[in-house]
């Protein structure tokens, strides 16, 4: 009988305290998913309106990996399409790093590799402020561009 309690009490505080762990009063991490708008501005490049979003894709215990695809318009579009690897680090700060493809939509149709890095901050429920920055990689010199977006999360 003795064992039977302690098989109980085990079971118990497996199902009850996964949740009981979020009921903390801050903010949770930022969210698996978002999408925003924003601007990017960059050393060879003409300032830009940027549209960009967040998709979760796997979770591997404490990092998670995502898509992050981004449209920029100024006189064309251009695209940006990276898988990174993010993490929280503290409450509500969770960098990122990946790489990925620049596709540009000019008369060359230039497809360029591309790292990527940033932070998004959850300034609140709903709210992520992501600040980031991509190194392309083109035929005869490399690019850098930053980006700063608010972001409606779900």
């Amino acid at each position: 009988m003795r064992n039977q309690i302690t098989w109980d009490r085990t079971v118990l505080a497996l199902l009850v305290l996964p949740l009981g762990a979020g009921s903390s009063p801050a903010l949770a991490a930022p969210a698996a998913n978002h999408i925003g708008a924003g601007i990017r501005t960059g050393f060879q490049d003409e300032s830009a309106f940027v549209l960009n979003g967040k998709v979760k894709v796997a979770d591997f215990g404490q990092v998670s990996l995502s898509g992050r695809p981004t449209i920029l318009f100024n006189d064309e579009a251009e695209f940006r399409l990276a898988i990174t690897g993010e993490g929280e680090v503290a409450p509500n700060w969770s960098p990122y790093f990946g790489g990925g493809i620049a596709i540009n939509t000019d008369a060359t149709g230039d497809v360029d590799p591309l790292l990527t890095a940033g932070i998004d901050f959850l300034l609140a429920d709903q709210l992520v402020l992501q600040v980031g920055g991509n190194l392309l990689f083109k035929a005869n010199d490399t690019d850098t561009e930053l980006t700063a977006t608010a972001n409606y999360a779900f």
